[in-house]
C-alpha cells in the first residue's frame, strides 16, 4: 500500500484536534494520490476551501471532510 504514514503529532497541533492519529496512512488528499511525503508536501501548500482526505487506519479505509 502506498501512502504516507503519521509519525508523530503535536497533543495541540491541528492534525491531532481534527482526529489524525499515529500509525495513520494518508493515501489521498482530493482525489490526488499520496505516495510519498513530497507529495503531501506539495498538495498541503495549495489552497483549498474543502480537505478530503483518504486514510487507512487499522486496515479500514476513512474518508474525512475538513473545511467547507
Amino acid at each position: 500500500m502506498e501512502g504516507v504514514v503519521v509519525t508523530d503529532l503535536t497533543d495541540d497541533g491541528t492534525a491531532a484536534n481534527v482526529g489524525f492519529q499515529k500509525g495513520d496512512i494518508i493515501v489521498a488528499v482530493n482525489n490526488k494520490k499520496i505516495a510519498k511525503t513530497s507529495d503531501l508536501q506539495r498538495i498541503s501548500g495549495e489552497s483549498y476551501r474543502i480537505w478530503r482526505i483518504t486514510l487507512v487506519r487499522q486496515g479500514q479505509q476513512i474518508n474525512v471532510t475538513l473545511g467547507g
